[in-house]
């Protein structure tokens, strides 16, 4: 092992001086380097090298597939290298063969590009030379533990590791954020790499998966998002990209709005934003290929047509009314289009609810009034007993109150039970028994007999919860047969005051329904939901029920009273359903 002479060193440093003055400009690399490989550098391709060189410390890239922002990366790598051959780049992804394939292009253009030989590492005097562990030569290096080039999987041991350049390239796949609680434990691990990187760069690159990404919580954290999507925007995509969109893309637009139109197969979407690299044609083959919800996700960056594909219990299929326990409409019709969408907010979350398009003038008294309780323990996290009222009438389910309380046993959760039987008057209580084995029941039974004398039942529910939901809800959502009580949406907030500001949203009801899918342990918190279910499923067996006729039958039975009192002698003592006038009804028309 013979170390090179101080002579020698000084003409190393003098080659890499040449090299910094060279390529002082990351573009001018990038060109040569994107040369080297065998490939040009677009004007987009250029655009996203300017925002690496002279973005904030903080950035996330989001561009369509094929646009090489990985390669780009990596160029910017072995350019910062040149700049700071002390500098150490981190490469991090979801499975450690992402994060090994950008190392490994780092290190072939150091190893392969006559231009940077002063660079390579000497393996005999101990530079590391392999993809997991690469070091620049040591002499402009110098001496560090920690290699100038590593890669490593999110979820390896990465307390220990120190970087001046982290790339977080797909640390979110599809398979790693399936669920909330699993989106929850990618973003603890996240979370570390500020402080691996204390004072360096911080890159991510890689496409949200779902509007729940945790590349969405990204801009509160301090980073800089820049979105290139494979289109221009259409003027109704635009708010899904909010002051993301890259402002090369967006003064385009601005320059010429029928950027954003002419394109797809219809015409109506946007034209390619890098026709160099996917024209029209490529584009539309890939759209045909891969199908339209796909094609969002991947080349215009937009989680919402999967998400609304991947969560089918929709909010504003419900039909939202002030409900009491008098008597109702026995006919409700949801609205049509979005002129009947009520806009609410829970802890946060924005959702719609329809009104009713019209309702009967027959009213007439609940069929029945039901309690469903989700003792805490019922899921995962298991922190809340959630409860659920709904009551039946003519076909149509009424979700009259709905809500939660911390623990499960405490004596202040169960009065408070109790007192929402009362006030509503249940005929029947439910009690899911999984959790305890009945135990709940026998402590709450004495409690709830003092407030209020009702049956009380145990149900046992076997399989998977998310799947079990989604069956009992959405055809009955879908159908418009689940109405809910304005007062629920309109207080909810007030219920989760309760919670931690980073939690509130998980423990709404709202929010847990639009955010149901078919995945196992798809909700951090589902007990309210869990609870409508309950109490929808009750009444399963009544929804057949054809309204119109029920309606007619109920019209038959006023007029046969009427013929045998047409004077109403008996009004005094004889009650019947009431009709029109109510103030119910004419608040909805």
């Amino acid at each position: 092992m013979v170390k090179e002479s101080s002579q020698e060193a000084l003409i190393r440093w003098k080659k890499l001086e040449l090299l910094q003055s060279h390529y002082s400009s990351f573009n001018v690399f990038l060109e040569e380097a994107m040369s080297h490989l065998g490939f040009g550098v677009t004007e987009i391709q250029a655009d996203i090298g300017n925002f690496l060189q002279y973005g904030p410390h903080y950035l996330m890239i989001q561009a369509q597939r094929s646009q090489a922002k990985t390669t780009i990366t990596a160029c910017f790598a072995v350019w910062a290298l040149i700049h700071e051959p002390r500098a150490r780049v981190l490469i991090v992804s979801a499975g450690g063969t992402q994060a090994n394939e950008i190392s490994t292009l780092i290190v072939r253009l150091i190893l392969s590009m006559d231009e940077l030989e002063c660079m390579r590492p000497d393996k005999m005097n101990g530079d590391r030379t392999s993809v997991e562990a690469f070091d620049v030569h040591y002499t402009l290096k110098g001496v560090d533990k920690s290699p100038s080039v590593a890669c490593a999987g999110v979820t390896a041991n990465l307390q220990g590791k120190r970087a001046d350049i982290l790339i977080a390239d797909d640390v979110e796949s599809a398979k790693n954020s399936q669920t909330a609680t699993m989106r929850e434990q990618l973003l603890n691990l996240t979370r570390d790499f500020i402080s691996i990187c204390q004072s360096g760069r911080i890159i991510y690159l890689g496409t949200p998966q779902t509007m729940e990404s945790i590349y969405n919580t990204l801009p509160a954290r301090g980073f800089n998002v820049r979105i290139w999507p494979g289109r221009y925007p259409s003027p109704e995509q635009m708010d899904n990209y909010g002051d993301m969109l890259a402002p090369l893309i967006a003064r385009r637009l601005a320059l010429d709005p029928s950027l954003g139109n002419g394109g797809g197969y219809l015409g109506d979407q946007g034209q390619p934003t890098d026709p160099e690299l996917l024209d029209e044609d490529k584009l539309q083959q890939k759209e045909r290929d891969q199908g339209p919800s796909y094609f969002q996700l991947q080349h215009m960056l937009n989680t919402r047509m999967l998400d609304a594909m991947r969560y089918p219990l929709k909010t504003k299929d419900l039909v939202v009314m002030r409900l009491t326990r008098a008597a109702l409409p026995m006919a409700v019709v949801r609205g049509f289009g979005n002129s009947s969408l009520h806009s609410y907010q829970s802890a946060g979350f924005n959702f719609q609810m329809s009104a009713p398009h019209t309702l009967s003038e027959e009213l007439a008294p609940l069929q029945g009034v039901m309690m469903y309780v989700d003792p805490a323990g019922g899921g995962r996290n298991g922190d809340e007993t959630g409860y659920a009222v709904t009551g039946f009438l003519n076909g149509n389910i009424f979700l009259l109150d709905c809500g939660g309380f911390p623990g499960g046993y405490e004596h202040t959760v169960l009065e408070g039970l109790a007192e929402v039987a009362k006030r509503w008057e249940v005929n029947t209580v439910k009690i899911e028994k999984n959790m305890g084995f009945g135990a709940f029941r026998e402590v709450w039974l004495p409690i709830l007999r003092k407030e209020w004398e009702c049956a009380v039942e145990d149900d046992y529910v076997t399989g998977q919860k998310e799947l079990r939901i989604i069956q009992t809800l959405e055809p009955v959502i879908a159908r418009g047969s689940l109405i809910v009580n304005e007062e629920i949406a309109l207080g909810e907030d007030a219920t989760l005051n309760k919670y931690p500001i980073n939690q509130k949203q998980t423990f709404s009801l709202f929010f847990q329904m639009a955010r149901l899918s078919r995945e196992r342990g798809a909700l951090v918190h589902d007990d309210r939901l869990d609870a409508v279910e309950g109490a929808v499923r009750h009444w399963q067996a009544l929804l057949a029920i054809d309204q119109q006729r029920a309606v007619e039958a109920q019209k038959q039975a006023e007029l046969a009273k009427f013929l045998k009192d047409p004077l109403h002698h008996n009004r005094f003592s004889t009650k019947g359903p009431s009709r029109s006038n109510s103030l119910l009804t004419k608040r909805y028309r």
